[in-house]
């Protein structure tokens, strides 16, 4: 089960016990923190995880006797300092394993002084931790070199958060995760994989020789929301900002627009034209025409939803919304939520369309906690965030805010990748919201590395730390250093200068 030793349990004032023990390492560099370990314990194995390595040496215990010797020479070269010197690791108790019958047990009994420690192999760490021969490849634990395969419904089936300040590697990971469904054999289960890209941070998978065939990507120009789908309230939520006597006068408008269209659905051109021969005050009306023609310069909302969804939706395939163009965030909000009830609104009521992860950008901006502008946006996702697993329906939130997302959303992840994250707001909020993260967890979130996350819920059997594999696409095209934007600027600049030189005009004054 687990034989090369490592080390061996001590007894201290504080256990063994049934949640933690410690050891003496044997070798230096034979163990590092966050590493597994096993204990042999009759027919079972007790696994922990080391959480702390100390090292002692008494010939340094006083700090006296250690500044008098200095005086004279170095203690290392008048006393055999070296033999006395040993480190000891702190191990949290995960519980026994049954190998054989591929058990979890909890401990209920502290083990032995004087047991040895023994490394982890792999397949019993694999199976200890419920990790897939087949599934999809994130990265490695650190500390061992073990691939992290997680099974593809434990993974998302339950929905999937990942939290991390800006510029830790959230969407880095997003393109590891989008790579490996992608890859995804037909034979093992492909799903159809739809992006909220909010700053065009997925768009290189277009130009990628491997999976461009698999990728569209619908910029502004090709998404539109269908009048007849919309309800008065949407409008409220745009930048129309209804009064609650134009809510009255346009909901029979709609009403009628929509019921006599007579199979040609009506265009936002002829409700405008429908308000402007309505009965409607003119104190309400004349304002609604002219928050109407507002709305339709955005060319947003048209006769039909765009993109259909045969297009959007295509198992193994990833449809990318870019919306780093729409400036206008109710706007995004209102594409957010069309998108999302579409899906949902076809899985449920049984249209043909392949099982979808949804996956959201900066979600905590379309399903903010409490109450907000997220309108019908967040509503729909908290309704997929609860009921989508029945209708196969996957949501994979993405947040550098997790204390300002959706608390029913957050709570319905079962499962959750966590990089670096300083905020204490935020990391008391994980903390409280995530099962499984202990006071050693959380305080290991502050201090991780880009590339590193901590993984818990449905995805494992037990917590763990990992190394974030590399993207096998590239980087996106769009997001580029600030030494990159500051020279591109000042090379466009120069080249206005000339421009403006030959045609005799103050280029500086449009900078």
């Amino acid at each position: 089960m687990s034989s090369l030793k490592i080390g061996t349990v001590i007894s201290t004032p504080e256990g063994p016990n049934t949640s933690y023990f410690q050891f003496v390492v044997a070798e230096e560099g034979a163990v590092g923190k966050g590493e597994f370990v096993g204990v042999n314990q009759n027919s079972n194995l007790l696994i922990g995880i080391v959480v702390d390595i100390g090292r002692s040496n008494r010939y340094f215990e006083h700090a006296e006797s250690v500044a008098e010797y200095e005086k004279i020479g170095t203690m290392r070269e008048n006393f055999p300092v070296v033999d006395w010197e040993y480190s000891v690791a702190n191990v949290r108790i995960l519980g026994l394993f049954d190998v054989k019958n591929n058990l979890p047990m909890r401990c209920v009994f502290p083990i032995a002084p004087g047991n040895d420690v023994n490394k982890l192999e792999k397949n019993v760490l694999k199976s200890f931790l419920q990790l897939s021969e087949e599934g999809i490849n994130l990265g490695k634990i650190e500390q061992h070199d073990l691939e992290v395969k997680f099974n593809l419904s434990k993974l998302v089936k339950k929905h999937l958060a990942i939290l991390a300040m800006s510029g830790s590697g959230k969407s880095y990971l997003v393109g590891d995760l989008i790579e490996e469904l992608l890859d995804r054999p037909k034979e093992l289960g492909r799903i159809a994989v739809v992006a909220i890209d909010v700053h065009g941070e997925y768009t290189g998978f277009k130009k990628d020789k491997k999976y461009g065939a698999q990728t569209t990507i619908f910029p502004k120009e090709k998404i539109k929301v269908a009048l007849n789908k919309m309800s008065v309230y949407d409008f409220k939520n745009l930048d129309v900002d209804l009064s609650d006597a134009q809510i009255r006068g346009l909901r029979p408008i709609i009403h009628n627009l929509v019921k006599h269209s007579a199979g040609d659905p009506p265009s936002l051109e002829m409700l405008i034209d429908e308000i402007k021969k309505s009965d409607m005050q003119d104190n309400s009306k004349f304002p609604l025409i002219s928050k109407m023609e507002m709305l339709a310069d955005h060319k947003i909302v048209g006769k039909f939803n765009e993109p259909m969804l045969d297009e959007l939706v295509k198992p193994g395939c990833l449809s990318i919304i870019d919306m780093s163009d729409i400036i206008n965030h109710r706007n995004k909000i209102l594409i957010v939520s069309s998108i999302a009830k579409r899906i949902f609104d076809a899985r449920k009521n049984g249209e043909k369309i392949p099982p979808t992860l949804l996956i959201v950008e900066e979600a905590h901006n379309f399903a903010g906690e409490g109450e907000g502008s997220e309108g019908g946006a967040k509503k729909i996702l908290e309704t997929i965030a609860r009921e989508g697993r029945k209708f196969g329906v996957a949501l994979c939130v993405v947040t550098q805010r997790p204390v300002r997302l959706s608390t029913t959303i957050l709570s319905q992840c079962n499962s959750n990748i966590i990089l670096r994250i300083t905020n204490p707001s935020d990391l008391k909020h994980i903390s409280e919201s995530c099962e499984g993260i202990d006071s050693y967890m959380a305080s290991s979130i502050t201090t991780l590395q880009v590339g590193e996350a901590l993984v818990v819920g449905e995805a494992t059997r037990f917590p763990f730390f990992m190394r974030i594999r590399k993207r096998r696409t590239n980087i996106s095209e769009k997001e580029k250093s600030l030494e990159e934007s500051a020279i591109e600027f000042e090379k466009k600049l120069e080249e206005a200068k000339q421009i403006g030189k030959e045609r005799d005009i103050d280029v500086q004054a449009f900078f």
